[in-house]
């Protein structure tokens, strides 16, 4: 390009412009900040959005990589080795504390920002232009997921390592037609396998670059670059071969990522649809977005997908010409790839903590478009970057609006909630979480929600049996869990329930009909076995009832109160040893329970071995004085031969 010249100094100025200005050009950016300042301005903006999620705590599977494991945990899902070692490092020097992680998510966000700034500048894009669509991309809502959750960070540090990577491997001396011998091509390398190691959105960058020698500013031949290619694919098929051959690995089940089953192609095709739609116009922030059986089987997602395939055909065939365009698209096109959800892969329907690489394409078409209409509307230039400026700030406004989202699980599911207000999943997670928090009333309230949205899901009964069962209200529990055996009479769950709220009800012979229904369906699960077992003692079946508890410890020898019950049972039949060894076993998987510890003085006690029952008591003294109490009123008033304990229920 020929160098172009300055005016000199002091010149006349007429209507305030300098004599020698080229006639009709205009900047976007103020004249005296250059790129590198611009771009920095980007970054530290985009940074600055996010401040708010540092008090933010550890907030849905943000548990899994702190609280949950103690020295930082790993990656939440499968083979990403970098990642693992950033948290651990991130718990250990932040001494537990998340707002480390936050900062660290911030930090990147704000570096992938004016990474982006550099991308669009080396593909043409005027300084203006680069700092208005970074402002852009800095500010987009569909960013939030990615940088104010925790575990949403992935696929955004993977992008970050990625662009780096590519503007590394596209500097000056490596494009030359000697660049093939060069050793700078190091650090591209060392950046990529931090990205594939990262997350698997990174494995698309090869084709990415080659796409850039290709289709940037200037054509790269590529005899110049096999070596270069031949190294990026190398590192990424290590990575790939590593991701499926690490054990634990397996990807879930397509309903468990909120896909139907046996809805493969559809669920592709609407989720590429669905991403699409959110890089233009993202929806409410649902963080349990699924695919109903429904929405797969119609037309509706396809056609939104063909649609919008033929706008960005149409936009990039028009400004053909445009770097930014063409290579807007391929990272749009290629970015999507890796997150759609195969069977057999890791990736969820349409998460947006996954758009990450796919956004940069989609704001390289937007730079795009704004350098188009910075050339149609010559006379317009001001009012085309005021409006581009307009839109980067409704964006932030949106992100701002979405941050608290993140503050804590229940603003957090009542978003989800009332961003599908059909979709009974959102309510179905607050509910679990209100239970946990031992809240069971505002539980119910989530599974009324639920219920009243599908009416024909069996899990929202059972959860609601489940829940009506710790408020006592054992009628509308059996009425629930019988809905349920209805919906899905194949549910071990659901009989097993309604097992529990016959038994509760003295109904001894429904619900040990109930639970031998569960456990004829699933025969491998403790729990049902464990609830047989109170039932065939309800109904005074003794034998049957320690038979159950046993079958229940051969599959779980931790359940505490399987050892209790079991050692009750044992007291009950006069088998006294067996009974002492019950409850021993009961105390020695949970020191800190008190009725198991009750129960073993008792049979200590009963055997007449008084010494090692007071040694017992003298730990419940500690424990619990008034059950202390009423433990020497036994040492003082009962014959080594009394009733044992009640079973824990």
């Amino acid at each position: 390009m020929p160098s172009r010249k300055e005016a000199p100094k002091g010149a006349a100025r007429k209507g305030g412009e300098a004599k020698g200005a080229p006639a009709g050009r205009a900047t976007f950016a103020p004249p005296r900040l250059g790129p590198k300042t611009l771009a920095l301005i980007a970054g530290l903006a985009a940074g600055a959005l996010y401040l708010p999620a540092l008090q933010y705590g550890w907030v849905w599977d943000d548990a899994l990589l702190g609280p949950a494991h103690g020295a930082g945990g790993a990656a939440a899902e499968g083979f990403r080795p970098l990642l693992g070692l950033l948290q651990r490092g991130e718990w250990l020097l932040g001494a537990g504390n998340p707002a480390l992680f936050h900062l660290t998510n911030l930090l990147a966000h704000a570096v992938g920002t004016w990474l982006f700034f550099l991308l669009a500048t080396s593909l043409g894009a005027s300084a203006g232009v680069a700092f208005l669509t970074s402002l852009l991309f800095g500010a987009h809502p569909v960013h939030v997921e990615s940088v104010a959750f925790i575990s949403g960070r992935a696929a955004m540090l993977a992008t970050v390592f990625s662009l780096a990577a590519l503007l590394a491997a596209r500097t000056p001396a490596l494009l030359s037609p000697e660049g093939g011998r060069s050793r700078a091509i190091v650090w591209a390398y060392v950046l990529f396998a931090a990205a594939a190691l990262t997350h698997e959105a990174a494995l698309v960058t090869p084709f990415i670059l080659a796409g850039l020698d290709r289709w940037g500013p200037v054509r790269v031949g590529s005899a110049s670059r096999r070596a270069h290619y031949a190294g990026f694919l190398a590192i990424g098929i290590a990575a790939f071969a590593l991701r499926f051959a690490f054990p634990g690995t397996a990807p879930a089940p397509l309903a468990e990522r909120g896909l139907p089953e046996g809805r493969s192609v559809q669920a592709i095709l609407a989720s590429a649809g669905e991403y699409l739609n959110m890089m233009a116009w993202p929806s409410p922030l649902n963080a349990v977005r699924s695919l109903t059986p429904e929405a797969a089987a119609s037309a509706g997602p396809l056609l939104t997908l063909l649609v919008a395939i033929a706008l960005l055909g149409a936009f990039v065939w028009w400004r053909r010409g445009d770097p930014a365009a063409r290579v807007g698209a391929l990272i749009l096109a290629l970015g999507l790839l890796p997150i759609l959800p195969y069977p057999g892969w890791w990736s969820p329907y349409a998460a947006e903590r996954l758009a990450y690489l796919p956004s940069v394409g989609f704001v390289l078409l937007v730079a795009a478009l704004l350098a188009a209409l910075r050339d149609s509307l010559r006379g317009a230039r001001s009012v085309v970057a005021a409006t581009a400026f307009v839109a980067a700030g409704l964006a932030a406004y949106a992100t701002l609006g979405r941050i608290p989202v993140w503050r804590d699980n229940v603003s957090l599911l009542q978003s989800s909630a009332a961003a599908s207000p059909h979709d009974p999943e959102p309510y179905l997670e607050l509910a679990a979480h209100h239970a946990a928090m031992g809240d069971p009333a505002a539980a119910l309230a989530a599974l009324d929600h639920a219920i009243a949205r599908d009416p024909n899901r069996e899990e929202s009964y059972s959860r609601r049996a489940l829940v009506l069962g710790t408020l006592g209200r054992w009628a509308e529990a059996e009425v629930s869990a019988r809905r349920a055996t209805e919906l899905a009479p194949r549910s071990a769950e659901a009989w097993a329930n309604l097992g529990d709220a016959l038994a509760q009800q003295g109904k001894a012979a429904e619900a040990v009909s109930a639970s031998r229904r569960a456990v004829e369906i699933d025969s491998t699960r403790a729990p049902l076995w464990y609830n047989l077992g109170v039932s065939l003692a309800a109904q005074q079946d003794v034998a049957g009832a320690a038979r159950a508890y046993e079958r229940a410890l051969g599959l779980d020898s931790t359940d505490v109160g399987a050892w209790n019950n079991l050692g009750a049972i044992y007291g009950g039949m006069g088998r006294l040893e067996e009974a002492k060894h019950a409850y021993a076993k009961a105390v020695e998987i949970e020191p800190a329970s008190l009725q198991a510890r009750m129960n073993l003085a008792l049979a200590y006690l009963r055997l007449g071995d008084r010494e090692r029952a007071a040694e017992q008591r003298k730990v419940i003294q500690r424990m619990d004085a008034a059950a202390a109490r009423q433990l020497s009123e036994f040492f003082q008033e009962s014959d080594p031969k009394g009733a044992p304990a009640a079973p824990r229920r």
